[in-house]
């Protein structure tokens, strides 16, 4: 037994994401390739999956695709009113997060991507 090496829970939830962050990481290199695949952007994505977790309650699927989308799209979406009321409905489990975002047209995206612009 090592007894060096103790890991805080912190570290232990981050070990336990990285099976889901490497299927982030491969989703994001086929829907979103300009996306820079780095230390800085793969620490920001492991922070989102966490931040679904922690804010939302959100399952592990949920956590991907917020993020996901989040990365594709932008990194403050989950305060766009329309993104919090899908997380609002899927936190109390009544619907799907991934549903709702996919149901999203290209139309729809580029509204909340500018109106989240403005905000900035």
């Amino acid at each position: 037994m090592i007894h060096w090496l103790e890991l805080t829970r912190i570290q232990w939830a981050t070990i336990d994401r990285f099976a889901t962050l490497n299927q982030s990481l491969r989703r994001l290199a086929m829907i979103a390739p300009d996306w820079p695949q780095n230390e800085a952007h793969w620490r920001w994505l492991d922070n989102m999956l966490r931040h679904g977790q922690e804010a939302f309650g959100l399952s592990v699927e949920h956590q991907q695709y917020l993020a996901e989308r989040a990365a594709q799209y932008h990194p403050a979406l989950e305060t766009h009113p329309v993104i919090q009321k899908f997380l609002t409905q899927a936190s109390q489990g009544n619907s799907s997060l991934a549903s709702h975002l996919d149901q999203l047209t290209d139309a729809e995206w580029k509204i909340i991507v500018s109106e989240l612009e403005e905000q900035a």
